[in-house]
């Protein structure tokens, strides 16, 4: 399915989601702000060197819950700033 397009006609929905008919919605940029994914990264760096690090790891470095939908956003912020890279 194509997207939709808005009356603007750049496909986007007021929020900036992409519209698709028959999905959810997808956002094209984070949802958190560069402070908030940037505490990822210096978690990374200050508790693993840098190196990969488990999600489970990661989460008891920075005290926060490994499924919880706030350390979920973090990451996925982070990626999408390019701050860190994998899953």
């Amino acid at each position: 399915m194509s997207p939709r397009v808005t009356e603007a006609g750049d496909g986007l929905s007021r929020a900036g989601r992409l519209i698709c008919p028959g999905r959810p919605a997808r956002l094209r940029w984070p949802t958190r702000a560069p402070l908030a994914a940037l505490e990822v990264a210096k978690a990374i760096s200050e508790f693993n060197a840098g190196k990969p690090m488990n999600r489970i790891l990661l989460a008891g470095a920075m005290g926060a819950s490994p499924t919880s939908s706030a350390f979920r956003d973090r990451i996925m912020a982070s990626y999408r700033y390019g701050l860190t890279e994998g899953n």
